[in-house]
């Protein structure tokens, strides 16, 4: 074999790595843990997470900006009686048997806190979220407060009484049942709600080492250690937790032999553009692959994403 010419002087040249180009496959299942997220609790960081089952807590609140971190969580719980008391009796998890949905607007440490790890330690202390839908027709809505019911067990339900206590003795809604939620979301302590009815809010009182509850107005705010509230509710409920488990579902059929490299394109095509895809899409793109029309049906999605978002 003859070899190439060199010169004295000559800098070696480098040779060139040959890189094998591997074709990606594509991911569509979620990265998910579907058993904790259908197990578990989370804290409610929007309104709509606000349904189904839930607990709520609170804890002596102090001016340490890291305290809040060990604090020990109080939780509502109901007697047979009806009446209300704020207890310690409540269950702890550990980091990895919760799920917390972070936010850009929360320091993630604060959902090592404990109060954000809790779940219920009797089924006394879980309420029924119960729409009040009809409390809002012909009224005026408050965006940044959402109105709900809260049943017991017992089938009673939370309410303020004639002593401004809080109890859970009526079966029935009415005026004193029909509570609003008002957010409040604190970089170093993630998203509380203040609880409302008419103008008294939900509070926890300290008098000689012992905690209660009652409905205060803004002018009474003696003893009152705190009036904001973490509400704990099942993973599953929640909008996320929804969210990523209707994925879960759909990633299932995307990862089926049944869709060849090219539907999964143009699924991937879609999403990449804002446009939500679901199983009535899927089958418009499968019926456009047999015919030959994939390219055409991909045109008529995105030309009908963009008439909806017009309307």
């Amino acid at each position: 074999m003859v070899s190439k010419l060199s010169f004295k002087g000559d800098k070696p040249k480098t040779k060139k790595k040959t890189v094998k180009r591997t074709t990606r496959p594509i991911s569509t299942k979620p990265d998910i843990d579907v058993p904790l997220i259908e197990n578990s609790w989370t804290s409610a960081t929007t309104f709509t997470d606000l349904n189904g089952p839930l607990i709520i807590t609170t804890y002596e609140r102090s001016n340490d900006d890291y305290e809040h971190l060990t604090q020990q969580p109080l939780v509502l719980t109901p007697d047979i009686l009806g009446d209300i008391r704020p207890s310690k009796e409540v269950r702890i998890v550990d980091q990895t048997e919760t799920i917390n949905f972070e936010t850009d607007d929360i320091d993630p440490l604060v959902y090592h806190a404990n109060i954000h790890k809790t779940e219920p330690g009797d089924v006394q202390q879980v309420f029924l979220a119960t729409s009040v839908a009809f409390a809002t027709l012909g009224g005026d809505v408050n965006p940044n407060r959402t109105k709900l019911a809260l049943k017991t067990p017992s089938d009673k339900y939370l309410s303020l009484n004639d002593q401004g206590d809080v109890d859970c003795k009526n079966e029935a809604i009415g005026p004193y049942q029909i509570l609003e939620f008002e957010k409040h979301v604190i970089s170093k302590e993630g998203v509380w709600f203040k609880i409302w009815n008419g103008n008294k809010r939900l509070s926890l009182l300290k008098n000689e080492d012992k905690f209660q509850l009652k409905f205060k107005s803004n002018d009474q705010d003696d003893q009152i250690i705190s009036d904001l509230f973490v509400i704990r509710v099942q993973t599953k409920n929640s909008t996320t937790g929804k969210r990523l488990l209707r994925e879960h579902e759909e990633s299932k059929t995307l990862g089926s032999d049944s869709i060849s490299l090219s539907i999964r394109n143009a699924i991937n095509s879609l999403q990449k553009s804002g446009i939500e895809v679901n199983q009535s899409t899927i089958q418009r793109l499968k019926n456009a692959a047999l015919k030959g029309k994939l390219n055409e049906q991909l045109i008529l999605e995105r030309s009908k994403s963009k008439s909806d978002t017009r309307c």
